[in-house]
């Protein structure tokens, strides 16, 4: 279940975490404290199947949502509630404006009262919030508000307003139809069964069986082949085109560079003044040679294929690599296979493939071969 508060129900949802009420706490909360005998109207409860189904369906969202409003952990097996939650608030758009703002009023800022709609007409939440916003804004309070599709289920919700609320004696109690909180709470402790107002139908859909339904209807398979698709045809983004030589030749590169500012130390020391040069190799040395190529040519394979013999820990550089070569590639050799990005390439010296760069004495040697 998601909800919201006071002061940011119309932009996000994300400062409820003091009133959350959980799908699966609802409902194991309030039945375990029904008085016996159970009434009627609780009597049918979603099966520990059809818990499982919602929560499988719902989970990935759930996770983003209880991230986000910091409630709860995962261990939980729900989102976290207000402890002191006394009454839920069943409510619809397609209650009159004026009935609406009167229910928010009665609210005020009390935090032990929750209001809650069946769900949102995709993809816009906001448009189902609005209502509710413009009412609250009217009575000058903000009573927490979400949605919980399966509280409306469980608790048979089909037409609104429905009040739940927590008498003295423990049990939650249900009245209907009325205008008034504090009224709603009273019937309720009275045990008062049949509607006390008019009741208006629930418009929201059920946006739990709307996210099974449209989730049936997917061709999973067909969309994650496109999706896999479209990654193995894009290059990564940093990664970058070198020209291929077909002339074998040996070179050396000095890597020194200039600080760009100073560093200093624990104590505030200076390690590296501003401007200095600083050889990479003087502080630490190149353990594993580096191969750079393109997995594109099929000459440059055969040649980098003869350096793996020598070297077989080689780190394997590759130029305009895509997802495909790079796949492609460490499935051949049984290795991982980094894309060349710009900074790499300054920092080595590399400006043509295949090469093989090894350590020699504080430079790189770089070597390109033919086959």
């Amino acid at each position: 279940m998601v909800t919201t508060s006071q002061t940011c129900l119309g932009a996000a949802l994300r400062c409820a975490a003091a009133t959350t009420v959980a799908v699966a706490t609802l409902g194991a909360s309030l039945a375990q404290t029904i008085p016996t005998p159970t009434p009627s109207w609780l009597a049918a409860k979603p099966s520990e199947a059809q818990r499982a189904e919602a929560e499988a369906i719902l989970s990935p969202g759930e996770r983003i949502v209880r991230k986000s409003l910091g409630a709860g952990d995962e261990g939980g097996g729900a989102m976290a509630y207000n402890a002191n939650l006394r009454t839920v608030v069943f409510v619809s758009a397609s209650m009159p404006p004026d009935l609406i703002e009167a229910l928010y009023r009665d609210a005020g800022d009390r935090d032990d009262v929750v209001f809650l709609l069946r769900g949102w007409k995709p993809p816009d939440i906001a448009a189902s919030l609005r209502p509710f916003v413009v009412a609250a804004q009217k009575a000058g309070a903000m009573a927490a508000t979400g949605f919980d599709p399966q509280a409306f289920t469980t608790y048979r919700v089909t037409a609104v307003p429905v009040v739940l609320h927590r008498c003295k004696d423990g049990g939650w109690y249900r009245a209907s139809g009325i205008a008034s909180i504090e009224r709603a709470e009273r019937a309720a402790c009275l045990r008062t069964r049949e509607w006390l107002g008019d009741r208006y139908p629930v418009l929201e859909p059920n946006i739990l069986e709307l996210i099974k339904s449209r989730a049936a209807g997917m061709d999973w398979e067909k969309y994650v082949a496109g999706a896999r698709d479209r990654a193995d045809r894009a290059s990564f983004a940093e990664s970058v085109a070198l020209p291929y030589r077909k002339e074998p030749s040996t070179r050396l590169f000095d890597p020194t560079v200039k600080s760009a500012q100073t560093v200093r130390g624990a104590n505030n020391e200076v390690l590296i003044a501003e401007g200095a040069s600083l050889n990479p190799l003087s502080v630490t040395a190149l353990t594993r040679p580096i191969i750079v190529f393109d997995p594109r040519n099929e000459a440059e394979l055969a040649a980098v294929a003869d350096w793996r013999k020598a070297h077989p820990d080689a780190t394997l550089l590759a130029t305009s690599l895509t997802l495909a070569d790079g796949r492609s590639v460490a499935e051949t050799w049984q290795t991982d296979v980094w894309p060349l990005n710009p900074d790499l390439v300054a920092r080595l010296g590399v400006n043509e493939t295949p090469s093989l760069i090894k350590q020699h004495g504080k430079q790189l040697r770089l070597t390109i071969t033919t086959r």
